[in-house]
């Protein structure tokens, strides 16, 4: 997959503010704030976004030329460290995230931008089931039926939701309610680049992520890939645009605590980039 772009800004008004909601509309089929790029191997789509900053509406208009090799993708690796891939529990021994599958690591848990997926392994407890990576409303699992399940990531990085193991059942990885007051409940700390807090389960009692020594870390990732899939294509760069007009923490890429065009022109240099 080849992906590159040419951008020209076009501003109206003297400044660029805070953006409350945008609308987007190409050349091609527009469904709500969400667009479809048909085609493949330099489908060319000219982008106009016009932001509403107080009763002023801004445009910025680009000209993307996105490029997708039309064929399956790879089987993604897990995006745990493989220094770092351990958790323990109290009454079953050591949890592996990260080396699930042949070769080892193809079927690990993976970090998406909103949920985790893949599965971890117990020499004691064999799998458990992280989530099969297709949330059925696109963003996070339900936890009502078995078949949208999983667990998942909330904008301050805290999990919810729920692992299923192959022979202990269901593991909660939402304890908020009770161990949030002590900040020890299971999160994603995005900062440290590791996994901590602690999660239950009826059968095999609290799974340890909290350790200093021995703990789940992530890899490095590419912050262009917004789904996590290990790929920088279209989902991404319209996952962020999601993300970007709800407001939504991670939108913040340059880190000064606004979501504004520079965080848009900002993600636009990344998804260019590939990462």
């Amino acid at each position: 997959m080849g992906i590159g772009f040419r951008m020209e800004r076009v501003y109206r008004g003297d400044r660029i503010g805070r953006i409350t909601s945008a609308r987007v509309a190409t050349d091609t089929k527009s469904v709500g704030s969400r667009t479809s790029i048909s085609g493949c191997f330099g489908t060319r789509t000219g982008l106009d976004m016009l932001f509403r900053i107080g009763k002023e509406v801004r445009v910025i208009r680009s000209t993307l030329t996105v490029m997708w090799a039309c064929s399956a993708s790879s089987m993604a690796q897990s995006s745990i460290d493989a220094m770092h891939k351990y958790a323990w529990s109290e009454n079953c021994g050591w949890l592996n995230f990260r080396d699930a599958g042949a070769p080892a690591g193809a079927q690990g848990v993976r970090v998406h931008s909103t949920f985790l997926s893949g599965f971890a392994w117990g020499e004691n407890i064999g799998f458990v089931n992280f989530g099969d990576g297709s949330p059925a409303n696109g963003v996070t699992y339900a936890n009502t039926t078995g078949a949208d399940s999983g667990v998942n990531i909330a904008a301050n990085g805290d999990l919810f939701g729920l692992a299923w193991g192959e022979n202990v059942g269901w593991i909660n990885f939402d304890t908020r309610a009770s161990l949030s007051s002590f900040g020890q409940q299971a999160r994603l700390d995005s900062a440290a680049g590791r996994f901590r807090g602690y999660a239950w389960g009826e059968n095999i009692g609290w799974v340890n992520l909290d350790d200093a020594e021995h703990y789940v870390g992530i890899e490095p990732g590419c912050a262009a890939d917004i789904d996590g899939d290990g790929d920088v294509d279209g989902d991404d760069f319209f996952g962020y645009l999601d993300l970007f007009v709800a407001g939504d923490a991670r939108a913040d890429i340059d880190g000064d605590g606004d979501r504004d065009a520079d965080d848009f022109f900002a993600y636009l240099d990344l998804f260019a980039q590939g990462c």
